[in-house]
Order: C-alpha cells, then sequence, then structure tokens
C-alpha cells in the first residue's frame, strides 16, 4: 500500500460557476519521476454524498535514480448544480482504503 500524506478537499459552491471539488495530497513515490492522479470510482450502490477516488500512480518514461520522495497529487472535478454535496472523498489503492477526507464546502 501505498505511503499518503496532507489531503484535502474542498467544494466550491459560489456562483455563477458550477461547483468544483479540488481534492489535493501526497504521495510517497519510488523517484521524483512518477506521476499521480485521481480517477473517479462508480459506487452504483454507494451514498451519493461521498466521492470515491482511484490513486493511478505512472512511473517516468525514462529510467530515474530510485530516490523515494514525496509528489503533490492536484485533481479538479466539476459537479452538476443538482447533484448532492459531498460531506466525504475516499482515496483507494485497489481495495485498501488511504484516506477518508471530509469535504470542506466554501458556499
Amino acid at each position: 500500500m501505498t505511503d499518503t500524506r496532507k489531503w484535502s478537499a474542498v467544494l466550491d459552491t459560489m456562483p455563477p460557476e458550477a461547483p468544483r471539488l479540488r481534492v489535493e495530497g501526497q504521495v510517497y513515490a519510488p523517484s521524483p519521476g512518477y506521476t499521480a492522479r485521481l480517477v473517479p470510482i462508480e459506487t452504483p450502490d454507494g451514498p451519493s454524498e461521498v466521492l470515491e477516488l482511484a490513486l493511478v500512480l505512472a512511473p517516468p518514461q525514462h529510467p530515474d535514480t530510485q530516490v523515494l520522495t514525496w509528489i503533490d497529487v492536484t485533481q479538479r472535478f466539476e459537479r452538476a448544480r443538482d447533484a448532492p454535496l459531498l460531506h466525504t472523498v475516499i482515496i483507494r489503492e485497489g481495495d485498501a482504503t488511504l484516506a477518508s477526507i471530509p469535504v470542506e464546502v466554501v458556499a
């Protein structure tokens, strides 16, 4: 399981734009050349106030010196105006839960 830290989730609901969710954190990677992104997981049976995201790590295109390092991950998601208000974002890696983040709502 990948080590992660410093997660935050902020839902900006201020008009005139559609609601925007920003999820940020850090991931411990084998080298600085890795990239990380968050991908929504379809959970039809899950509560609509919870968003589950899969952490996807991609190795560098060219071999790099193996130096364990913290890399930043930031992902933005637009939400429909009529979507239920989020209260939790869950970060997963496979079946493991890496983080459960309370959502801060900015109105």
